[in-house]
């Protein structure tokens, strides 16, 4: 065993230790060194193999002092699982039922978002492990409870196969729109359940993989697909139609072929009974409107959510404007740690100015198909920017308001227009003087996956 290897698995699980039994204790630097940590593959690996043990751990009720010496006996020293439970008993202890939620929960999350090693040793004891600890537990249940542990059996294919893959849309698509959920009295205890919130990763999972042009496309695509299924039902049908809409206020750029489709196909829901046609129709009315103009419900949802930082166009006051304020205790550490935390995820202010630049970007990429980041958008003023951006929302909202054929036609010719009067502004502007390329607040050209102003939730 690689000695540097083993070192660093037993940093990372003095490290998990503390997170799981500290709790908000945790200082900034730890918390930092987190996260740092998922950035390195063999790091993350070493995570990944950590909290596997510990689930094997609570499932054989192992008694070992703490989690580096667990995981010492059972991935360093390679010795066999004790089962120190008696036999034929399920674990029952809530705070351990918890815990091992939460462990399930952060390895989907983390097998979804983050790289690792499949090939690395360490993990792969503590996979076999584990599902050697997983069949003996399955022993113990009735066979119609055993569907029970099957999302251990899911987590144990995604970290077999290396990465979840984009190509993998159609397996994740099918889970995510898989929902079957009923409340009852005890929801609120099975809230944290593993086999529940998966969906919701996944939702988030694909919103992540919408940036990136080709699975942007794929992604319609599967959801079309099982759409049009003949075998369809009733709930999962009005799962996909929420991830549909959804997608499309988030994507940057729908293709064409994409919108011209999707008509065809949710239309053929339109006359079903509420609440099945209620969705149909909310779903072929942003197909319209993204048809007339597109890019239009992603600005729509930015205005919607963020009003205070477009005050130059909307100037009616929202009460979203508020600054909201935070009293801490400094006589508390774990206050006092909060603070900290809250400060160094503090996301970076984006001018109204930049703001106007990225949606500029954003018109001339998604509606006359020509790449913005070349035409020196960086160069505009402040009032150049936004007489710009006022101008093509007025042409956008105009379009709107037309059928399809003539909306394509003025949409185009007159952003063509406005498209080529900037560029004569930013070569005048770029004769006069190039004094803003010294200035420290001089913008940048955005892609066409503008920033979206949110919390950073690292």
């Amino acid at each position: 065993m690689d000695n540097n290897r083993s070192g660093d698995i037993l940093y990372i699980s003095e490290l998990v230790h503390n997170f799981l039994e500290m709790s908000g204790s945790l200082s900034l630097s730890q918390h930092k060194q987190f996260w740092a940590n998922l950035g390195n593959v063999d790091s993350s690996t070493c995570y990944f193999s950590v909290l596997i043990t510990k689930l094997i751990g609570i499932d054989m009720n192992d008694k070992s002092p703490s989690l580096s010496d667990l995981v010492k006996k059972l991935i360093i020293d390679n010795l066999p699982v004790e089962n120190n439970n008696p036999i034929n008993t399920k674990i029952t202890n809530e705070d351990s039922l918890s815990l091992k939620q939460y462990l399930l929960n952060t390895l989907y999350f983390l097998a979804l978002y983050y790289r690792f090693n499949s090939d690395n040793p360490n993990l792969r004891t503590s996979l076999t492990k584990w599902s050697q600890t997983i069949l003996v537990e399955k022993g113990k249940l009735e066979p119609q409870e055993r569907n029970k542990l099957d999302f251990g059996d899911e987590i144990l294919k995604m970290l077999t196969a290396a990465s979840v893959e984009a190509n993998d849309t159609i397996r994740i698509i099918d889970q995510c729109s898989n929902i079957d959920f009923v409340p009852s009295a005890d929801f609120y205890y099975e809230r944290f359940d593993a086999r529940t919130t998966a969906p919701s990763l996944l939702n988030f999972y694909l919103q992540s993989l919408l940036y990136r042009e080709q699975t942007c496309k794929l992604i319609f695509e599967t959801i079309l697909l099982f759409l049009k299924h003949p075998l369809l039902s009733e709930k999962r049908m009005l799962s996909l139609l929420h991830m549909f809409k959804e997608y499309l206020i988030k994507a940057p750029r729908v293709p064409p072929e994409i919108i011209n489709s999707a008509l065809s196909i949710v239309k053929t829901y339109y006359l079903w009974p509420r609440p099945y046609g209620d969705v149909a129709r909310e779903v072929l009315q942003l197909l319209i409107i993204e048809q007339k103009a597109p890019g239009s419900t992603l600005r729509k949802r930015i205005f919607d959510e963020n009003p205070e930082l477009l005050k130059s166009i909307s100037t009616s006051k929202t009460g979203r404007e508020r600054t909201v304020h935070i009293i801490y205790d400094q006589g508390s550490f774990n206050a006092r740690t909060l603070q900290e935390l809250l400060k160094a995820q503090i996301a970076p202010d984006i001018s109204t100015h930049q703001l106007h630049i990225n949606f500029l970007a954003n018109i001339i990429m998604t509606c006359l198909n020509i790449d913005s980041t070349v035409m020196g958008l960086e160069n505009l003023t402040k009032e150049d920017s936004s007489k710009f951006y006022e101008a093509a929302f007025q042409i956008l909202s105009e379009a709107v308001l037309m059928n399809q054929q003539d909306a394509e036609g003025y949409r185009t010719k007159e952003l063509t227009a406005l498209k080529d009067e900037i560029v004569q502004v930013i070569e005048k502007n770029s004769e006069i003087t190039c004094k803003y390329c010294n200035e420290s607040q001089t913008s940048s050209v955005a892609s066409v996956e503008f920033p979206i102003p949110s919390n950073n939730s690292r």
